[in-house]
């Protein structure tokens, strides 16, 4: 059963890319565009008016908020798989300054922070601005469940796997977390029908060998 305990200890990592990864004191000392939202300083007039000008500089480029939103999020999941954290913080930041009610921000932040061991208050925090948007992304919940998983709160990933899978049933990973989370809660056999229907979607790769020992009786 050893590779089985081992199994499950690495499906709830988050992937990136290995780099330098901070610990959380570190956070002060990063600059402020690579902290979450800019670390909530207050700015200065300065700092105010490059904001308006960013902004004006995506209309004069003919582009909308939205579109520039969804580039600036897309850049910021490259910067993080390739293990460029402050990178992917500074395009998640530009993206919040556009479009500040909006979920992908919020849930890059989390994510980002999590992979950096935050504190738990944190990156809680952060994951709640993301599920809490009214543009509802299924995705935000599944990395929440993720989260909620790898810190030991298995009956609360549980729960946003479910709103996930009702906003979108074929949320990415979603399978795979309900699966983990079922696992931590009922046991291995109860667990058995997520781990298939994630080997189903392509959210994990098992052979049968192994679906075998996880759904042995």
């Amino acid at each position: 059963m050893s590779k089985i305990i081992l199994f499950f200890s690495v499906i709830f990592l988050f992937s990136t890319a290995s780099g330098s990864i901070l610990p959380a004191a570190a956070e002060t000392y990063r600059p402020v565009n690579q902290r979450p939202m800019f670390g909530n300083i207050q700015k200065t007039q300065g700092m105010l008016d490059a904001d308006d000008a960013f902004r004006d500089s995506i209309k004069k480029n003919g582009n909308t908020y939205e579109k520039a939103y969804e580039h600036l999020v897309k850049r910021g999941w490259q910067y993080f798989n390739s293990g460029d954290l402050g990178g992917a913080v500074q395009r998640f930041n530009q993206a919040w300054l556009l479009l500040p009610e909006n979920s992908e921000a919020y849930q890059g932040f989390a994510v980002v922070r999590a992979v950096q061991e935050a504190p738990i208050e944190e990156v809680n925090k952060l994951f709640e601005l993301a599920v809490t948007r009214k543009d509802k992304n299924p995705n935000a919940h599944v990395d929440y469940a993720k989260y909620m998983n790898m810190t030991r709160r298995p009956r609360a990933a549980k729960e946003q796997i479910e709103i996930a899978l009702a906003l979108d049933p074929k949320a990415p990973n979603a399978h795979l977390q309900m699966a983990a989370a079922i696992y931590s809660l009922e046991g291995r056999q109860a667990s058995c029908a997520w781990f298939k229907m994630a080997v189903a979607l392509g959210e994990i790769e098992l052979s049968a060998e192994q679906i075998g020992k996880i759904c042995e009786d």
